[in-house]
């Protein structure tokens, strides 16, 4: 049997996560669909608690911490801000939805959910602080965009990537074409 990473385990969860929710992340069921036996597992995790401590980790890190890095590489405000709506926007057959669903029922999941959202919308407002706003406008803007990413990730495939593209342009220009 080959041996395996932690982000291979870590990657596998978010898989089964997307698809059936956080009761399907068993160490069982990842043993089996990564053919890896159980004292595998154990060897980078002590425990399924342990475990999906590092999944909520892996998820931030993945999810917002390189997302934010991605946008960073862009020269301008506006090149950052494209480049962090393409990468959410091409990212939401990510387990967002069953994230903030775990949420709803585990304190360490809630925690970084919030710590989540916090680092998302500070960034927005950075960006748009960027582009001339004031800093409460900034702040305005940032949660109305953000407010509107999660509801969409509810309504996908009914809306399509252009169309959530459009509706953040609108918004965003709603207070710079002023």
């Amino acid at each position: 049997m080959a041996q395996t990473s932690q982000e291979t385990w870590l990657n596998e969860a978010l898989i089964l996560l997307f698809n059936d929710g956080i009761d399907s992340v068993r160490i069982d069921t990842l043993c089996t669909r990564l053919n890896m036996t159980k004292g595998s597992f154990y060897h980078h995790f002590k425990n399924r608690q342990l475990f999906l401590e590092a999944l909520l980790a892996y998820w931030e890190e993945k999810y917002t911490a390189k997302f934010i890095e991605y946008a960073e590489e862009g020269d301008t405000p506006v090149d950052k801000l494209e480049r962090l709506n393409q990468i959410a926007l091409s990212s939401q057959n990510d387990p967002e939805i069953h994230i903030r669903a775990w949420a709803l029922t585990d304190k360490k999941a809630k925690e970084t959910v919030n710590r989540v959202d916090q680092q998302r919308i500070e960034y927005l407002v950075q960006l748009y602080t960027d582009l001339g706003l004031e800093q409460s406008e900034a702040h305005i803007v940032a949660q109305t965009i953000y407010s509107v990413m999660i509801g969409v990730q509810y309504l996908f495939p009914l809306l399509k990537y252009q169309d959530v593209l459009e509706m953040f342009k609108f918004i965003a220009n709603l207070n710079l074409n002023r």
